[in-house]
């Protein structure tokens, strides 16, 4: 499991990628390490930084946000 960014302090978990594609193996590569994250860690929060995708994805842990990165920077 790994995931491209982590603070502790805020329970944040970060994955970065340019899009979600399905086609790639990306979706599967960066929404598995985040859904594993919390059985090894506290994790307050999970997120994928994308260039412009903008969804939610739930699992059994909770919600996986999918911002776009322009999103994200002004929030």
């Amino acid at each position: 499991m790994e995931v491209d960014f982590f603070v502790p302090d805020e329970g944040l978990a970060i994955q970065v990628c340019y899009n979600l594609s399905h086609s790639d193996g990306t979706y599967e590569r960066e929404v598995s390490a985040l859904k594993k994250l919390p059985s090894a860690l506290e994790c307050k929060r999970r997120l994928i930084i994308t260039y412009d995708e903008d969804a939610t994805i739930e699992d059994n842990n909770g919600k996986i946000e999918v911002l776009p990165y322009w999103k994200w920077v002004i929030a």
